[in-house]
């Protein structure tokens, strides 16, 4: 597994199963890497093609620098672009709506495609679950989830991403990478 952390620069091979780590930030728990270590936990050949893009920084500049946050948000719209797997996770805090969370999921949800989840307690879980009617009617909305739950959520789908097939012209199995990856549909 690799993880790439904003704003580092990395260039996906065509076997990586990309997954971004959308969701909540600024005054919101660090559930990201609650989501990491939960999946380093698995067997490393079991995780060799997932490369997880984590937009929180271990360290934000502290002055507002209007460069550094452009960066950022370009960062993140070519990495959500780029997923194999747009991953959007609500933590329930007192402190933040998430507005910037609500966005991307409006724009970035792919029909069905994605995993959208929710923590207990959090204030706009019905805003999550309309929302998710009008975008994708009949996906699944994982509701009441812990950091730790996404994880395993995110790993099953990477699953279908990686499980081998076998082609009846070639000796060895190859990968399968779904028509739904956002990389193969351009």
């Amino acid at each position: 597994m690799k993880v790439v952390i904003a704003p580092e620069y990395y260039a996906l091979k065509s076997d990586d199963v990309a997954v971004f780590l959308a969701g909540g930030i600024t005054n919101c728990e660090d559930w990201q890497n609650k989501v990491i270590d939960c999946l380093k936990r698995y067997p490393a050949k079991d995780t060799e093609h997932l490369v997880i893009f984590n937009p929180r920084r271990s360290e934000w500049p502290s002055n507002g620098d209007t460069d550094e946050i452009r960066r950022q948000i370009h960062w993140e719209a070519e990495y959500i672009r780029k997923c194999d797997i747009f991953s959007m996770y609500f933590t329930n805090t007192k402190d933040s709506d998430q507005p910037i969370c609500f966005y991307e999921l409006g724009r970035y949800t792919q029909n069905g495609r994605d995993i959208i989840s929710y923590q207990e307690g959090f204030k706009r879980a019905l805003d999550v679950d309309i929302q998710m009617e009008i975008l994708a009617p009949g996906m699944k909305v994982n509701k009441n989830v812990t950091p730790e739950q996404h994880a395993e959520i995110i790993f099953k789908k990477h699953k279908e991403f990686v499980e081998p097939y076998h082609d009846e012209y070639e000796e060895a199995p190859t990968y399968y990478r779904p028509y739904r990856s956002r990389r193969y549909r351009r």
